[in-house]
């Protein structure tokens, strides 16, 4: 009797002893998966920071090429801003005002930028800016200076010279100012 006890006893620390290993390699497999996942997720957290940071050089950029429009307090800022001058341009600066204030939208999305057009009274269709150089050469380098700004948008250009000095009318002249 002592010997089906004792193989009794055996068994069931055979049968405890299969039960502990196969619970110890089931919790091995689940902590493995734990430490996969979050390996994962910590690669992915590098990824996403490694993309972020080198986002830092187009967010300065952006800062440097538009204004903040909470910086400008009235029309002659903005002059100030638009700087024909450096262009070699002049206008009547009398005669301007804001013919539009618009968000700027890409593909159906606002970009942060706000759209402030400039116009000169007594254009025909009200939404030009018209500007003059003391020869043609100037106005031409200064119209090329100023399509070549980031901040400044020009849908058209006309250059005229029924008038004492050569002349542009320049459609929807407007300068990009930033929102944020």
């Amino acid at each position: 009797m002592s010997n089906v006890i004792g193989q009794r006893v055996k068994a069931a620390c055979i049968g405890v002893f299969v039960v502990l290993a196969f619970s110890a390699h089931g919790a091995w497999n689940v902590m493995q998966e734990k430490v996969r996942a979050q390996n994962n997720v910590t690669e992915s957290v590098d990824r996403w920071t490694v993309s972020f940071a080198a986002l830092n050089s187009s967010i300065e950029q952006w800062n440097k090429t538009f204004t903040k429009e909470t910086s400008l307090q009235d029309l002659r800022g903005l002059l100030e801003l638009a700087n024909l001058e450096k262009s070699g341009l002049s206008i009547q600066a009398d005669d301007i005002g804001v013919s539009a204030v618009e968000p700027v939208r890409h593909n159906n999305l606002n970009i942060g930028l706000t759209r402030m057009c400039l116009s000169s009274q007594g254009v025909a269709d009200g939404k030009s800016l018209e500007v003059s150089a003391a020869d043609y050469r100037t106005l031409f380098a200064g119209v090329k200076h100023l399509t070549d700004r980031a901040d400044i948008s020009i849908k058209n250009i006309v250059i005229r010279g029924d008038k004492k000095l050569p002349t542009a009318t320049l459609g929807d002249f407007c300068v990009l100012l930033s929102r944020s």
